[in-house]
């Protein structure tokens, strides 16, 4: 399965674009974003590469939310673009995080530092077996505020957390 998407600002952001491409195969979730930034305005976060860090969310981020339906639970995955410093998220529910979180070393890192690999029965050892549902969203750090992309923005305010927003199924 492969699913291309144009991603959407919270804002009206003439200059920068925004899409997200999520694949399954081989055993593994691949999620690849791509900027369009003609104007070079996106600031890139400057973390220890390839190092599991917390808060990457208020810098420039990639991010996939895959959701269980049947249980609630869902996994957030945090990514930085072009150094790979990433963390995931285990929650039981709308925002109350799961005190065992996801114990994986690493996050392969693909497609020159703008995409995460997963293996899905890392995924499946979380969240039981599928279907699941998934959102693929980022932010957006420039000099002057950031912006918030995503499939769709359901609540009132940006709120990657809000399952309804998970509005794809992920199948393989």
């Amino acid at each position: 399965m492969k699913k291309d998407l144009e991603l959407i600002s919270n804002k009206f952001v003439p200059d920068i674009k925004v899409r997200g491409r999520f694949k399954t195969g081989h055993g593994h979730l691949l999620c690849h974003f791509k900027f369009k930034d003609p104007k070079r305005k996106i600031v890139y976060p400057q973390f220890e590469p390839g190092s599991r860090q917390d808060e990457l969310w208020k810098e420039t981020c990639l991010e996939a939310f895959i959701y269980q339906p049947s249980t609630k639970q869902y996994l957030e995955i945090n990514f930085s673009p072009r150094n790979g410093a990433w963390n995931a998220y285990l929650f039981e529910s709308y925002r109350k995080k799961n005190m065992k979180q996801p114990e994986w070393q690493n996050l392969k890192s693909v497609h020159k530092g703008m995409g995460f690999e997963i293996p899905l029965v890392e995924i499946e050892k979380l969240l039981g077996p599928p279907p699941y549902r998934m959102a693929l969203t980022s932010v957006i750090k420039c000099q002057e505020e950031c912006h918030y992309f995503a499939i769709a923005h359901l609540d009132q305010v940006p709120n990657f957390h809000y399952s309804p927003s998970y509005i794809e199924p992920l199948k393989y």
